[in-house]
């Protein structure tokens, strides 16, 4: 019925409409670059807090492990208690439960495997530049 030629409609009953179509689609495929450029805009800043929250648990479980006896055991309990934990940096620091991982099982395990006395701690400098 109707395509992108610079020639005129085979079907004139429809042109006023296959013209107004076209229009449409013109506007939508110049508006693409803008819209990607915003999602990539979104995602950075999605990654940016996730970054920053993990910056932040990560530091809180390295504060609340014992310096030196029963590392393990305390490690332990603190996995356990990893929600409560997720919690209380989000109220701390006023960051959104939703930005922490949502799969808890798959970050105690992770956790568990890491060597938390490599666990930097952030000072609260630190955490203004990063809100």
């Amino acid at each position: 019925m109707g395509s992108f030629k610079d020639e005129p409609y085979a079907n004139m009953d429809c042109a006023e409409l296959l013209q107004a179509e076209q229009d449409v689609i013109l506007r939508d495929l110049g508006e693409l670059n803008k819209h990607a450029d915003l999602r990539k805009i979104n995602d950075f800043a999605k990654r940016a807090r996730a970054v920053r929250n993990h910056a932040l648990l990560i530091s809180e479980l390295g504060k609340r492990l014992p310096k030196v006896f029963k590392r393990e055991k305390a490690k332990r309990e603190l996995l356990e208690g990893l929600e409560k934990i997720i919690e209380d940096v989000a109220e701390t620091y006023h960051v959104s439960k939703g930005d922490f991982p949502q799969d808890i099982a798959g970050l105690k395990r992770k956790l568990g495997r890491a060597d938390w006395a490599k666990f930097p701690k952030i000072d609260d400098d630190q955490v203004r530049a990063i809100g």
